[in-house]
């Protein structure tokens, strides 16, 4: 197995002797922040049964808007630091 610099940082971290090799590692604990609220569209808007009319696609400004309100849910939510 190849040994890269983040695997010797984190045996050095966790006091690993030089002699064991570490396969594979799982994060364990609990999240500094809790995670936002899930964006999503309501399912009523989204699936349909048998048809879809002209009515429940989306305008051009509803596509914009959700776009926005995507990408500042995106951004907010991987941007948040830790206290």
């Amino acid at each position: 197995m190849q040994t890269t610099p983040i695997h010797c940082m984190i045996e050095d971290l966790l006091g690993i002797p030089g002699e064991m090799e570490t396969y594979d590692m799982m994060a364990l604990g609990y999240p500094a922040l809790l995670p936002r609220a899930k964006f999503m569209l309501d399912t009523e808007k989204i699936v349909h049964h048998d048809y879809c009319e002209k009515e429940d696609f989306r305008t051009d400004e509803e596509v914009r808007e959700f776009v926005k309100r995507s990408r500042n849910w995106n951004i907010g939510s991987h941007s948040r630091k830790a206290d």
